[in-house]
């Protein structure tokens, strides 16, 4: 079920949610920068590597939220809301693909039970068919019973062709749920 894209959003948007809270978390700490650069300067190509050419400069800045902490609170606090909404929509999402595979499932399972009764019963008409054929040859059955039979056989194989048909359409519907996905192996 991961293959499918709805999922694989909702796990995307959880993610996203989870990281937007540690950046709104690491915003609340003092930010420290430090620079630094080395020049050579020479007015001669002879003096160019002695130590008077060369030029340290190094810069130390620090930023502490003072005046803004509240808000930054609030922030955090919000992210975290809104994390808790992902998830929520997250696990909706997953259940809901849980749903879309289950139902198929269970519905192939018993159109499988219905089809091999409709198997059997196919079979059934047409041994049936058969004895009525035979005792219609003796006379022992008039027409019509040996029409009925074989409209019995007609109609069963005409429900076994249903039953088939919608044993193919649960499948693809079961495809669907999974999301696909299946390459053949080299």
């Amino acid at each position: 079920m991961r293959r499918r894209p709805d999922v694989r959003a909702a796990e995307r948007d959880l993610a996203a949610s989870t990281a937007d809270i540690g950046v709104e978390v690491a915003d609340m700490y003092p930010r420290f920068s430090l620079t630094g650069m080395s020049q050579l300067i020479s007015t001669a190509l002879g003096n160019l590597f002695s130590g008077d050419s060369l030029q340290l400069t190094a810069s130390g800045a620090a930023q502490f939220p003072l005046l803004d902490w509240g808000r930054r609170k609030a922030t955090v606090k919000s992210r975290e809301e809104d994390r808790e909404q992902a998830y929520l929509r997250y696990r909706s999402t997953v259940l809901q693909a849980l749903r879309d595979v289950e139902d198929p499932l269970a519905q192939i399972a018993a159109e499988r039970r219905r089809n091999a009764a409709l198997q059997r019963a196919v079979v059934d008409a047409q041994s049936s068919a058969k004895a009525a054929e035979s005792q219609y040859r003796t006379g022992f059955v008039a027409q019509t019973t040996l029409l009925n039979a074989e409209t019995d056989v007609l109609t069963a194989r005409e429900q076994l062709v249903s039953s088939d048909a919608q044993l193919r359409q649960l499948t693809v519907a079961l495809f669907k749920a999974l999301g696909g996905g299946w390459e053949q192996a080299e």
